[in-house]
């Protein structure tokens, strides 16, 4: 049998990724945290594909909401016209990673990971960087996208270039570029950066000159891209900056370090150019109380999520700052660009109460959940003395990701 249509391989892994029970990303009980759905914007007939699932039957493991993930949609999946978004990033900045079909995530193959070969190391590696011990080489650490290294202590050499590496940045101003910017690059060149701010003290990055990075315009989605991560968890996917036009809006780190990863997958181009220097936390930003929690997004399964968030004021004339996760503010005030220290949002686990009916125990420490997810990992239910459920574990088979 021979096929003439050609596959993307991400499609495929996709497509995997669902054999071994994974939903899509945007189905997540806590996706209201994260991206907004468009209902009007959507097909009549495909608004099904956007519902949650229901918590009992997703496993997160603790892995965040990961924009980058390939079970993620796109900006514009399903809708009802060409033009239409049908999911929105809260983050505006994350717009154009989502619906990625190159490849696996970091955090797929590591939610992967955890749900089938949690196990398999009788140790777990001191992994820097929100790395993890790889089940396959468990004298070693898997490394998220831009380090390297056994404990993931050294940031990836670049690819096809000299370029990259750790720049310790002060209070002038330092530059990073593209391969061989303001001239073109080569597809499949990659450079890593890691900006190093002293301590007490966070990285500005600011874009500036021309940038042309290839992008599907019509799906709002980068091919090749500038990515930043600007979280405390570089493990997680960045903001994905691409197509035309330079963005303007700054960009700080929620620590004092930020990393940046330039990506040629497809086509050359002119690329980037960006400058980066340490800024202090305003003296005079000064937090709001916490606001109140949201309502969990589950009610029992030991899977929901709830957060709450604060602003940053300005002490002096009490006018508000306005950043964000993104760590960036808009304000256009120069003085305005000295953000609080500290994160403005706090996330936890909630509805640890066990769902009713088959199959449901208290959540365990791990955090597992209940229902669906049991038979895809091979658990059995079994009655005790007491007439009550439990769960013991039959597993019938490891998948260990590469």
């Amino acid at each position: 049998m021979r096929f003439r249509t050609k596959i993307q391989l991400g499609v495929i892994a996709h497509e995997v990724a669902h054999a071994l029970g994974f939903w899509h990303e945007q189905s997540r009980p806590d996706r209201d945290l994260w991206v907004q759905v468009q209902w009007d914007n959507i097909d009549r007939d495909s608004k099904g594909q956007f519902l949650k699932e229901q918590p009992s039957d997703v496993d997160n493991s603790g892995v965040p909401y990961d924009y980058g993930s390939i079970m993620h949609y796109r900006s514009k999946a399903f809708a009802k016209l060409d033009d239409l978004f049908t999911i929105g990033t809260f983050i505006v900045d994350y717009q154009r990673t989502i619906g990625q079909r190159d490849q696996l995530s970091f955090n797929d193959i590591r939610l992967m990971n955890d749900i089938y070969c949690r196990q398999v190391c009788p140790k777990q590696l001191p992994c820097q960087r929100g790395g993890y011990t790889d089940p396959r080489h468990c004298e070693r650490c898997r490394c998220p996208d831009g380090f390297t290294g056994a404990v993931c202590e050294q940031v990836m050499p670049g690819y096809g270039a000299e370029c990259g590496g750790r720049i310790e940045v002060g209070q002038s101003w330092t530059e990073i570029s593209s391969p061989n910017y303001p001239g073109e690059f080569r597809e499949g060149q990659e450079c890593s950066w890691l900006l190093v701010a002293p301590v007490g003290q966070r990285v500005q990055l600011q874009f500036f000159g021309e940038f042309e990075m290839y992008c599907k315009v019509r799906h709002s989605l980068c091919m090749d891209y500038v990515e930043v991560r600007n979280s405390t968890d570089f493990a997680n996917t960045g903001m994905r900056y691409c197509c035309y036009g330079t963005p303007t809006s700054p960009v700080h780190s929620a620590t004092n370090d930020l990393l940046v990863l330039f990506r040629s997958f497809y086509r050359g181009g002119r690329g980037f150019q960006a400058k980066a220097k340490a800024i202090n936390p305003s003296r005079n930003g000064q937090w709001s109380e916490w606001g109140d929690w949201t309502e969990c997004s589950a009610t029992c399964g030991g899977c929901g999520l709830k957060r709450r968030s604060r602003k940053c004021f300005n002490e002096i004339n009490n006018t508000k700052i306005n950043n964000d996760e993104n760590g960036q503010n808009n304000n256009g005030n120069e003085d305005d660009e000295l953000i609080c220290l500290g994160v403005d949002t706090e996330t936890q686990v909630c509805a640890r109460e066990p769902c009713p009916g088959l199959c449901s125990k208290p959540i365990s420490e791990e955090g597992e959940c209940q229902g669906l997810l049991s038979l895809l990992k091979g658990i059995r239910c079994t009655k005790t003395k007491n007439n009550t459920r439990r769960m013991s574990p039959n597993l019938l088979f490891w998948i260990c990701i590469e």
